[in-house]
């Protein structure tokens, strides 16, 4: 069984859903199902929390429509540990760096030697991502 929440930065549109599964049996099986869709040879054996980002474009009437869905987040019960929760909430701030603020910059994803304004932008972004997931991690009673 996995339950499902969204997660975003409080200042975005933009989301990723989270699983959240009882088994981590459950979740390498949905992640395998997921390298196979997209192509990829499933390598989920040791697998204990992914990431996956994407970006969904459709087109209507010669028009790109941009979704705000851009991933998907899998975590498992047994092994809700901060460092896990906190390396997939990475993978998603960069993700979403990559899709809204390195175009802001019009550039790839580059901090540079020292603190910039792009540096601080990211951690702005990943800290946001991440309170929404401690936020929901309590709310959902996985951390009490």
């Amino acid at each position: 069984m996995k339950k499902k929440f969204k997660l975003r930065a409080f200042d975005s549109k933009k989301y990723f859903d989270v699983y959240v599964y009882d088994k981590l049996k459950d979740l390498r099986e949905d992640c395998d199902e997921y390298d196979k869709r997209a192509g990829y040879k499933p390598n989920n054996d040791d697998t204990l929390g992914v990431c996956h980002p994407y970006q969904r474009i459709r087109v209507k009437n010669g028009k790109e429509i941009i979704h705000d869905n851009i991933g998907i987040i899998r975590l498992c019960k047994k092994r809700l540990s901060t460092l896990i929760v906190f390396h997939e909430t990475m993978h998603a701030a960069f993700w979403q760096y990559r899709l809204s603020l390195a175009r802001k910059y019009k550039e790839k994803a580059n901090f540079g030697d020292s603190n910039s304004d792009k540096e601080e932008s990211f951690i702005h972004l990943a800290g946001k991502i991440y309170m929404d997931m401690i936020r929901k991690m309590y709310k959902h009673k996985y951390w009490l």
